[in-house]
């Protein structure tokens, strides 16, 4: 096969991979992205195998009984077009450059609060001040 898994894999996460690379704040980029592979690897590795085998369990599915395959087709495509249905609540790349903005002010701000002042006041709560305030 041309095209391994891995590289299909690759593609998948690609778009998020962007996406968070102007939400996670500066500075704290390697720790995001080490979670996010952990449980990329951890879905793909593991939990897609699970969930797999509990299916075929499910459904009575056996390399030597494949008769219910076609509703295990069904019910994929079912759940693809739910998948489908909710790309509308996927935030715009306006939307995600303009947080990504205001959380990387938010950590300037406070890195020159606690430089002049020593502000106690910790860049958690004022991310969630600003998520606040967007609601």
């Amino acid at each position: 096969m041309l095209i391994g898994k891995a590289v299909l894999i690759c593609l998948q996460v690609l778009p998020m991979t962007v996406m968070l690379m102007y939400i996670v704040p500066a500075n704290i980029e390697a720790s995001c992205f080490a979670v996010i592979t952990a449980i990329l690897t951890f879905s793909t590795d593991w939990a897609g195998d699970v969930v797999g085998a509990f299916i075929c369990e499910s459904f009575n599915i056996s390399v030597k009984d494949m008769s219910n395959y076609s509703q295990v087709i069904i019910l994929k495509m079912g759940l693809i077009s739910i998948a489908c249905l909710m790309i509308g609540l996927l935030p715009t790349n306006a939307e995600v450059q303009e947080i990504g903005a205001k959380m990387n002010d938010l950590q300037n701000e406070s890195t020159a609060e606690s430089d002049d002042d020593k502000s106690t006041r910790s860049l958690s709560e004022e991310i969630q001040q600003v998520l606040q305030t967007e609601a």
